[in-house]
């Protein structure tokens, strides 16, 4: 999982990070700075759909998009890109599904995300943890 593997802290340096990241994903990376993340610029190193959120050189948070790969990004719990709502809702009795700015958002364990729907067999489009920057 990239939340809570032991490879992938928050806190971590971010050379440290992205060489873990390309070590597992062979994939281009981009990066791109933002001046609009709260008070200091956030720095974004893109893996395809993941993102590695980076604030001071430092690992702070990520976010996944879709569309689900062929080698798909999942949290310890198999939460991903496509999950089914039915799956989220009894992975611990802490899950929140409320429908905010973003869209039908929930929070699960400070896994956040957003749901395709407010429907009973709506998915998983997008996850995130830690740091973020987004517009409400």
């Amino acid at each position: 999982g990239l939340h809570t593997n032991r490879s992938f802290r928050f806190g971590m340096p971010k050379a440290e990070i992205v060489a873990a990241v390309a070590q597992m994903r062979s994939w281009e990376t981009k990066t791109e700075t933002s001046g609009q993340c709260g008070h200091r610029p956030m720095e974004f190193v893109r893996f395809a759909t993941l993102t590695l959120n980076i604030q001071n050189g430092l690992f702070v948070g990520w976010s996944l998009d879709g569309p689900r790969s062929a080698q798909p990004i999942e949290e310890e719990y198999e939460l991903g890109i496509g999950t089914p709502r039915a799956e989220i809702e009894p992975l611990n009795g802490e899950t929140v599904i409320r429908t905010t700015a973003l869209g039908v958002e929930f929070d699960s364990d400070g896994i956040h995300g957003l749901l395709s729907s407010n429907a009973p067999d709506a998915t998983v489009t997008r996850l995130w943890a830690g740091t973020n920057c987004h517009a409400r």
